[in-house]
Formats: structure tokens, C-alpha cells, sequence
């Protein structure tokens, strides 16, 4: 995944992979991107980790490619339609 206009940095360790979020709130645990986050993942039946404007990813090890790909392409879609920079 390239790095998006909408993220600070990017991490992985493992299979743990970390987007910072760029928004207009104070970065830190409590920034409101991850209740928008929540809602929109969980409306695609993802379930991602947000806390404040980090979010995580940590898919099983069982994971497919094909799976990937929708959660990479619904992270996208968010960053691009939601988070406004």
C-alpha cells in the first residue's frame, strides 16, 4: 500500500500493521477519527483496532489474499471519502 495523502506514517512488526491518521484533532489516544473508523469498518464487516487516529490491523495468520485486499481497498476508501486533510 502506498503512502496515502490522509496518513502521517506508516508500521508493521509482524503481521501488526499501524496507519496514523492525519486529522484536524490533536493527535493522542482520544482524537475522534476512531469512532468513525469503528462504525465505518464494522459497516463492511471489518473489524479494525482504532485507537485515537492509529489504526491497526492484525488479521489472523489464516488470512487470504483476497481478504487483504478488501480490507486494503476499504482503508483507502475511508482515508479518501472520510478523512479530510
Amino acid at each position: 500500500m502506498a503512502l496515502h495523502p490522509a496518513l502521517i506514517v506508516v508500521r508493521t512488526l509482524g503481521a501488526v500493521l499501524s496507519l496514523e491518521i492525519k486529522t484536524n484533532w490533536e493527535t493522542g489516544y482520544l482524537n475522534g477519527v476512531s469512532e468513525l473508523a469503528t462504525s465505518f469498518f464494522l459497516k463492511k464487516g471489518i473489524y479494525l483496532r482504532p485507537l485515537g487516529n492509529v489504526l491497526y490491523v492484525t488479521p489472523p495468520y489464516i488470512v487470504t489474499n483476497a481478504e487483504l485486499d478488501f480490507i486494503f481497498i476499504a482503508i483507502d476508501e475511508f482515508l479518501s471519502e472520510h478523512v479530510k486533510i
